[in-house]
């Protein structure tokens, strides 16, 4: 399966990412470009070609909902938040919010996503050295840290050893004085969904 990022007209994809079950294809020149990693070990490897291209495999610890997202912003330099699988949770209506002033103000939707796969797309800037995309999610994981998201926040940072996303949990806890509950049972629990409304505590 390949990515459904709109590839340009002119050459073939002559990079393959390996994630889980699924591949994702790039053009090396777009990536060189975007990234200062890319350029970096592209100028170290042979030249791919669309018959031998450059295949890197991602750590178990990356899902391919993340990774998309990461192509997508390479691509569009556009941050979207990852969007988890369809099959992987029930549906949950985007989040919209109408105030009442002077005159009636319509909040923008904020797509719905998981703290994990945030934390995915965190790493994924970090080890690509995209600051700008660095940047952006970091924000939008501190928007969203809650008393009901901070403990996968913190899960998932340890498993991707991401220190910033610890220290940020660590401080939220410590702040709400809130008790780590037991590590949920296999089987037991779906994802959870973070609608970026602020935070849950002070």
């Amino acid at each position: 399966m390949t990515s459904p990022i709109e590839q340009p007209a002119d050459n073939a994809p002559d990079v393959a990412f390996v994630v889980g079950p699924q591949t994702f294809t790039a053009h090396s020149r777009i990536l060189s470009t975007r990234s200062l990693y890319f350029h970096q070990l592209l100028q170290r490897t042979s030249p791919p070609t669309p018959q031998t291209p450059l295949t890197l495999h991602l750590p178990a610890f990356i899902t391919p909902p993340s990774f998309e997202s990461l192509l997508s912003y390479l691509y569009t330099q556009t941050y979207i938040p990852p969007t988890p699988p369809s099959h992987s949770l029930a549906p949950v209506p985007l989040k919209k919010e109408e105030k009442t002033l002077l005159y009636a103000v319509s909040a923008p939707t904020i797509p719905f996503t998981t703290p994990s796969l945030l934390v995915e797309l965190y790493r994924l800037a970090m080890e690509y050295q995209l600051e700008e995309l660095r940047g952006l999610v970091a924000k939008d994981i501190v928007g969203r840290c809650k008393v009901e998201t901070v403990w996968e926040f913190k899960r998932k940072a340890v498993e991707c050893g991401v220190q910033m996303v610890i220290g940020m949990a660590d401080a939220f806890v410590k702040r709400n004085g809130l008790v780590e509950p037991p590590p949920p049972t296999p089987g037991g629990g779906g994802l959870s969904v973070t609608n970026g409304d602020g935070g849950g505590g002070e």
